[in-house]
């Protein structure tokens, strides 16, 4: 049995339906058994201003869950002072959720990402845990640190750390960047969302054969992580803002895709690199790190669990780029303003895109 949480029913009623609310649907056209409780329904209906009579009838049809006696509280009790003890923000009405559903052997799908925390605590299964096209196996394959230095570009003297080699043995991954890394300009680089930047090892095919005879070593493009994700395309469009990875003993969840400066093109000595990296459509992404460990080359990098609005890196490249915005593109904008871990200086471009597109924020 799986217990469908009140933010997921949310987006369900939404205008415009991220992937939580695309999964419930085919859920309820495939007969899954899923069910309610009490508390769920009535933070539904308080969230409502008109339809609520119409909305409470269609939900009336589901199964409830409700707690069985006493015990369902004083368990709740008990996972809420759990989450406090381990800084994880949750409400009563959220342990009484988690309860009941431990209660009914059920598993939980939300959008909450405290409920994350709270699974791992207490054994609460969550649904989905990850897409079903999140299964293909990813290795770490080089770690690449660098720290500043300067360079001379077209008769100036500039500091960049783009320059990263790759390093042998386990490296520590904080919540700024690996052990021996460093960024040069912090005003556009660095921070906690933009601990690690990764880039496929698939690309570097592609790159080479722009650059034939040019050799391309491991960290070519400023990345400290190198993915090999099995072959399978643009990694930019598997892999979705709010996805989380364990790698090594660390844990880290993906932020935003790379928008390069000119230091790309000092790297490789090109004016029109930066150009060229855009329109390939190979931008990488950045990760903060959720949790803090150690990693190496040859670790694997296993899928946690999917962010339910699914908006991929390119979609995200591209909804940057784009000149114009048609519906399409709002659907996708308004998908990305609800991802929790897309920075706020995204959101407020986006938020300006809107307007200038004459749509409401």
């Amino acid at each position: 049995m799986i217990l469908v949480d009140s933010s997921v029913w949310i987006d369900f009623f939404s205008s415009a339906p991220g992937r939580a609310g695309d999964e419930l649907r085919r859920m309820i056209s495939d007969a899954e058994p899923f069910a309610l409780t009490g508390v769920v329904v009535a933070e539904i209906l308080q969230g409502l201003t008109r339809d609520a009579r119409r909305i409470a009838h269609y939900l009336s049809q589901w199964e409830l869950l409700e707690p069985r006696g006493f015990r369902t509280y004083r368990d709740a009790a008990a996972i809420f002072r759990l989450a406090r003890t381990k800084s994880v923000s949750l409400t009563t009405i959220d342990a009484l959720i988690a309860a009941i559903a431990l209660e009914h052997r059920a598993s939980v799908f939300t959008l909450d990402k405290d409920f994350s925390r709270i699974a791992r605590l207490t054994g609460l299964p969550l649904h989905p845990q990850r897409r079903s096209g999140d299964r293909r196996t990813m290795k770490l394959v080089s770690v690449n640190t660098g720290m500043p230095r300067e360079v001379s570009w077209h008769g100036r003297i500039v500091t960049t750390g783009i320059f990263k080699e790759p390093v042998g043995g386990r490296v520590a991954l904080r919540k700024l960047n690996l052990d021996g890394d460093r960024q040069a300009d912090l005003t556009v680089h660095g921070g906690e969302h933009k601990a690690v930047y990764c880039y496929s090892l698939a690309h570097y095919a592609y790159w080479k054969s722009e650059f034939a005879g040019r050799e391309l070593p491991m960290g070519m493009f400023g990345e400290n992580f190198t993915i090999d994700d099995g072959g399978q395309g643009l990694l930019e469009e598997s892999v979705h803002l709010g996805d989380r990875f364990s790698v090594g003993t660390s844990e880290v969840v993906v932020t935003q895709p790379r928008l390069p400066c000119y230091k790309l093109g000092v790297r490789f000595g090109s004016d029109d690199m930066v150009k060229r990296f855009l329109a390939s459509g190979r931008t990488g992404f950045y990760v903060a790190v959720l949790r803090e460990g150690e990693v190496s080359a040859g670790d694997d990098i296993e899928v946690i669990s999917g962010e339910a609005n699914a908006v991929a890196v390119s979609e995200i490249t591209h909804l940057y780029v784009a000149k114009r915005y048609g519906d399409a593109e709002i659907r996708a904008v308004r998908r990305a303003l609800r991802v929790e871990e897309l920075p706020e200086s995204w959101k407020e471009y986006f938020r300006e895109r809107l307007h200038q597109a004459g749509e409401p924020n």
